[in-house]
């Protein structure tokens, strides 16, 4: 699948904004001694799933969001536990997808972002279908 909206193309693509903190255990470090980079997946995801419940669509029993492509930038390791800042911002979806940009921040400074293109699913059939209305109005009204 191929999707020509980036989130960072225009500020008229952008729907909504919301932003976490997500407390990191030392577990989540390497033995490298920093965040391992599969955590910021998580750190995300965690973000992404809060979003969807603040806007009451996070009744996935029919259907619901599956990550289709990821694009991660790595800008500085965090190496100590503490708590995350994580900021998911919502693009204008399209018939069966939408997309979303991550941030994760540690003491102030941006340590990752992340593109990440989910599609909404149904689950009997395991095929796209279109982003609930809900979902749409809740993006829609920020």
């Amino acid at each position: 699948m191929a999707y020509a909206l980036g989130l960072h193309d225009t500020d008229t693509a952008r729907m909504m904004t919301y932003t976490t903190t997500v407390p990191l255990r030392w577990s989540d470090l390497d033995a490298v001694g920093h965040v391992n980079n599969a955590v910021y997946l998580t750190l995300c995801e965690q973000c992404r799933i809060e979003a969807f419940e603040s806007l009451g669509a996070a009744d996935w029993s029919e259907s619901g969001p599956v990550i289709v492509a990821v694009s991660i930038q790595y800008l500085r390791p965090i190496t100590v536990a503490g708590d995350a800042e994580v900021s998911v911002t919502f693009g204008a979806p399209g018939r069966t997808s939408i997309p979303t940009t991550h941030d994760v921040r540690f003491e102030g400074e941006t340590c990752a972002t992340a593109e990440i293109t989910i599609v909404w699913v149904d689950h009997a059939t395991g095929r796209p279908t279109p982003v609930p209305e809900l979902v749409r109005e809740r993006l829609a009204e920020g």
